[in-house]
């Protein structure tokens, strides 16, 4: 018998999560939310590793949910007045 695929929660199904890491970060200085994003994604890597996630699939799926939170950040940041991409 071969071993099961694990199949990690869609990356739509986050949307959630990455727009309230997204908001925090957009509302703290640039060291403050660089740190907090590298903590929520080893967070996220941690979490799909645990549960049997093979480390090509951690590594794209914290990729594509770091790129998302940043592309919010920047959104947002242009969406307030003087907010501009820092």
């Amino acid at each position: 018998m071969s071993p099961a695929r694990v199949i990690p929660f869609p990356p739509a199904a986050r949307v959630g999560q990455i727009r309230r890491t997204a908001e925090y970060c957009a509302s703290t200085s640039p060291t403050v939310s660089e740190a907090h994003v590298r903590v929520q994604v080893e967070r996220l890597a941690d979490s799909l590793a645990r549960k049997g996630v093979l480390l090509p699939t951690v590594a794209r799926e914290c990729a594509a949910y770091e790129a998302a939170v940043r592309a919010v950040i920047l959104r947002l940041k242009r969406a307030t007045p003087g907010g501009g991409a820092s």
